[in-house]
């Protein structure tokens, strides 16, 4: 449980990090087409 805690922590982070940081554009776009990816995948 305690795992998963952290890994959500981790990828809230990154994701702030990521929507903060104006130079990594290209990085939001990865992060838009993953997301994509995912619930494409889950229809």
């Amino acid at each position: 449980m305690s795992i998963l805690i952290s890994l959500a922590a981790l990828v809230v982070v990154v994701a702030v990090v990521v929507w903060l940081w104006p130079e990594s554009t290209t990085d939001r776009d990865t992060i838009r087409a993953i997301a994509k990816r995912r619930k494409e995948t889950r229809r």
